[in-house]
């Protein structure tokens, strides 16, 4: 063995060496307070951390009125909704690709919701492929989309989703529901 390797060799022994010193000697886990054992498949644990996170809360004043869900405007959850549902009916990185912008947006004075949405698409396949069979896919979207927005909004909730493969004003086809 050459002199060099030895001092390899003797580095990594000493090197070990301390580390195991120092896992002997460790007790729990560094960085961590509290530990909670949690099965899912068992249902096990959760009451544990429910405990320990109301023990260690502090009471304090609401910062929010009682009234409102969220402190996003109503525009950017009615996209964040849609882009969710396109999501679960598209497949692989369609849904990624597409751009989608609020074109209309009306509360009435009944306070039913009135919007028009249109899914910008990269080229005229993946405009076939948002719009489905005669359109039925695009339906299906804008109507499960709905839904999810009257849910949200508790109000009834007008959508017209416009499918386009085009820039902005030179739309093609239009599902409502």
């Amino acid at each position: 063995m050459t002199p060099e390797k030895r001092r390899t060799h003797e580095s990594l022994k000493i090197q070990e060496r301390m580390l195991g010193k120092k896992i002997t000697q460790s007790i729990g886990w560094e960085n961590f307070k509290d530990v909670f054992m949690v099965s899912a498949i068992h249902s096990l644990g959760s009451s544990d951390i429910e405990d320990y996170l109301l023990q260690k809360s502090k009471p304090s004043p609401w910062i929010f009125p009682k009234d409102v869900l969220t402190d996003k405007e109503d525009h950017k959850l009615v996209l964040h909704m849609i882009e969710s549902t396109l999501y679960d009916f598209l497949p692989n990185e369609v849904p990624y690709n597409l751009k989608v912008e609020m074109e209309y947006y009306e509360v009435s004075r009944e306070g039913n919701i009135h919007i028009v949405v249109l899914i910008h698409c990269n080229t005229p396949r993946i405009e076939k492929l948002v719009m489905g069979k005669r359109g039925s896919r695009i339906r299906n979207i804008a109507m499960k989309s709905e839904q999810h927005l009257r849910n949200l909004f508790l109000t009834d909730v007008f959508l017209k989703m416009v499918v386009t493969d085009k820039p902005k004003y030179s739309t093609q086809h239009m599902a409502d529901t």
